[in-house]
């Protein structure tokens, strides 16, 4: 193996070492610096481009890691949506209890660390994809962003993650939206018409979702045809929002609406209409396994409470454990709509709040007798620490904890244990195949 590292002005063949609590490869170049590479692979060398935040990107392969696998993708190792779909499956899953086990020797703590459940598919699984408009070289382009980039596009006619109804609305919606020759957003003039399409796919009856994110158009004088696009599609919803913020999100304020305008998932014996911009697990099938262990996990008791609650997922389905299960949610959106899901199912006994939890839970826990298990399912960024404060002083008996992001779980994790939790057992979940991402649920209870 190659052990010197040559760079020669933004480029570097550099030896992979190890990897990153991100999942990216590592090196060390000659001056010293460490660089994160992402896609790359221990035991292998590689020619890279040098960019911002300490990260590289890989150029060429001299060297590859013997798990390396033929991708189904043609976009496979430009695109920064599956970094690992040349990886074979069961070294994905190693890779991902490797790096958790770093994360959680942090902690200092005694407990069970479970094996990573695989995810029941690794293609196909995804209910919700972001896809961005730009400028291609043959005319309009719809795609992701190409990994290290954030000015160019690719240009794709299908994902494999997703499943197949939903590729073929986003080839029908690329295809009607090229002929009626609207302008794709350029984010540094700010000009343009088009900016993302979001499909969501039911994973219950297979309906998908197009939610297509313009600027307002106002001074080109353009409105979305939704007459047109709804003609003979695949999609039984299209929304059609508006985005005139500098912000490159895709979110907007919703314009029009054609069909229902929602979605409906099935888990634990529960409907859920999914709105638009309201979260769902981002893998449906694999959610289901998630929340019977969290259901579980939980056990019974007079009171519950949801943070970060939702739609109302864990809440209702909880809510046959418990005499009263509360929720926390900052969205109004996703507040109204758990109040629907709690009706479509007949359950009564769970409640709704809108608010911030760090705001919510010092208000709502004044009332309470006794608070036994407390659901935990924060944003990437883990739990505000006014939050983490007010849920220690409720003192609950049992915390249910799922994370998107194991490196903030365990900071919340420490937290608590210092203020008498003892950590049970953490249960890693493969929710995104192809990916570095690890899905967590840990037990915590008070000692």
């Amino acid at each position: 193996m190659l052990r010197l590292v040559f760079i020669i002005g933004k480029k570097a063949v550099v030896e992979i070492t190890g990897i990153s609590e991100r999942g990216f490869g590592i090196a060390k170049l000659g001056d010293g610096r460490i660089v994160e590479i992402p896609g790359a692979l221990p035991n292998e060398v590689v020619t890279i481009r040098l960019g911002r935040k300490k990260l590289g990107y890989i150029l060429k392969f001299i060297e590859k890691n013997n798990k390396r696998v033929m991708p189904i993708c043609c976009y496979a190792q430009r695109c920064g949506g599956c970094l690992w779909q040349d990886v074979d499956y069961s070294e994905q899953l190693r890779l991902k209890q490797l790096i958790l086990e770093k994360l959680l020797s942090r902690l200092n703590a005694n407990f069970e660390l479970k094996k990573i459940i695989p995810s029941p598919q690794i293609y196909g699984y995804r209910g919700k994809t972001e896809f961005i408009f730009a400028e291609g070289s043959t005319g309009l382009a719809l795609g992701f962003r190409e990994l290290g980039y954030f000015d160019k596009v690719i240009d794709i006619f299908a994902c494999w993650l997703q499943p197949v109804e939903a590729n073929i609305v986003l080839s029908e919606m690329k295809a009607k939206l090229a002929a009626l020759n609207y302008p794709p957003y350029n984010i540094y003039t700010r000009q343009g018409f088009l900016r993302y399409l979001v499909l969501r796919t039911s994973f219950y009856n297979r309906e998908v979702l197009a939610n297509i994110i313009t600027a307002s158009g106002r001074k080109e004088n353009l409105k979305l045809n939704l007459e047109y696009l709804s003609t003979e599609t695949g999609a039984s919803s299209i929304i059609w929002s508006i985005n005139d913020t500098p912000a490159d999100v895709a979110i907007g304020n919703i314009e029009q609406v054609y069909g229902k305008g929602y979605l409906e998932e099935e888990c634990e014996g529960f409907k859920f209409k999914v709105c638009p911009y309201c979260f769902y697990q981002s893998n449906p099938i694999q959610a289901k396994t998630l929340f019977s262990m969290a259901k579980k996990l939980g056990e019974e008791g007079e009171t519950a409470l949801d943070l970060y609650s939702g739609i109302g997922t864990i809440s209702i389905i909880v809510s046959g454990n418990f005499d009263k299960v509360i929720g926390i949610e900052l969205e109004k959106c996703s507040v109204e709509t758990a109040k629907e899901n709690a009706k479509i199912n007949d359950v009564s006994n769970v409640e709704f709040h809108t608010g911030k939890v760090e705001d919510m839970l010092d208000k709502i826990s004044s009332s309470l007798n006794r608070v036994n298990t407390v659901f935990i399912d924060p944003p990437r960024s883990g739990m505000h620490y006014d939050a983490r404060r007010a849920l220690v002083r409720i003192k609950p008996e049992r915390i249910v904890y799922i994370s998107c992001n194991p490196r903030t779980q365990v900071e919340d994790i420490s937290y608590l244990m210092k203020f008498g939790y003892k950590l049970i057992l953490l249960q890693p979940i493969d929710m995104l195949p192809h990916t570095p991402h690890i899905e967590t649920l840990a037990l915590l209870e008070k000692e």
